[in-house]
């Protein structure tokens, strides 16, 4: 038998994520309060247009992974049940909250949208250190190599990874808001928070050899740099242009090491498996 509790909350895990898709959909489609999202909204740190469609790959992400912890086989992994569905309605909120601020937010009140988006923010942190310590614990514990861990991060974490990458750089925009006059001194400030990004996703790459995280600040600092490409002399962009410039690079070759050592450690368990299984076999014959 299944704890009800679990069936409960996983419904409630789906039910949150329709009401988030709802929410999105009425600001894009309606749009909420009359204005299309992110109308009005400016930053020294908003990337080029094209960069925003990461929303596609980070809602069909999370689409599957909201399907996958429906299965009943779901039921008893630990970071699910106790590292994003404590959390996950906490993001929700956060999510949908910032839709109806920016629609409905006085325009002279954008820390309205800052708390929402730092709700958000908080929360996938939060979520993302919970589980990867689960996980992190659970592959110490088993020394052999588990079939369903691979199958665990691309269906069950990989939504994560995605999500918290573009929304640490959207929690920078919206701080960011206030600086409407695009001096050269909001432009080295958006600079050095960018770099911090930078420095954090190098951080997190070391510690956690997380791909897709590195994958999507890759994607931000990239279409930043388009959008600083142009330095115009009203606009003194260039040093945020170098940061987004040497920030990609640095960020995509740490991704690169880390596959690497993903594919590596992969291969050493599964011949540590084979060994164990074969020393195994070979005490049974005896």
């Amino acid at each position: 038998m299944y704890d009800p509790k679990v069936i409960l909350q996983r419904i409630g895990n789906f039910l949150l994520f329709v009401i988030v898709l709802v929410v999105n959909a009425l600001g894009a489609v309606l749009p909420l309060g009359g204005k299309p999202v992110g109308e009005g909204k400016d930053s020294v740190l908003l990337p080029a247009t094209p960069a925003f469609s990461i929303w596609s790959g980070i809602y069909l992400l999370q689409f599957i992974f909201i399907v996958y912890q429906l299965f009943p086989g779901t039921f008893n992994l630990r970071y699910i049940n106790e590292g994003i569905t404590p959390l996950y309605g906490l993001q929700a909120v956060g999510n949908a909250g910032w839709m109806f601020a920016q629609a409905y937010a006085p325009e002279d009140s954008p820390w309205v949208q800052v708390i929402f988006m730092y709700i958000l923010l908080l929360s996938l942190v939060g979520m993302y250190i919970k589980t990867f310590l689960i996980v992190r614990k659970d592959l110490l514990e088993n020394e052999g190599s588990d079939s369903h861990f691979y199958l665990n991060f691309v269906f069950g974490r990989m939504w994560l990874s995605l999500y918290l990458s573009w929304v640490a750089a959207a929690a920078c925009v919206d701080s960011f808001h206030a600086f409407e006059d695009f001096s050269e001194e909001a432009f080295i400030k958006g600079a050095i928070v960018f770099g911090v990004i930078g420095i954090v996703a190098l951080a997190v790459l070391v510690l956690t050899q997380d791909v897709v995280f590195g994958l999507g600040v890759v994607w931000t600092a990239g279409w930043l740099a388009l959008a600083n490409s142009e330095v115009d002399p009203a606009r003194p962009n260039g040093a945020l242009f170098i940061s987004a410039v040497a920030i990609g690079p640095a960020v995509l070759a740490a991704t690169l090491l880390a596959l690497v050592y993903n594919t590596l450690y992969c291969f050493k368990r599964q011949r540590d498996a084979r060994e164990s299984a074969i020393l195994l076999a070979n005490e049974i014959d005896v």
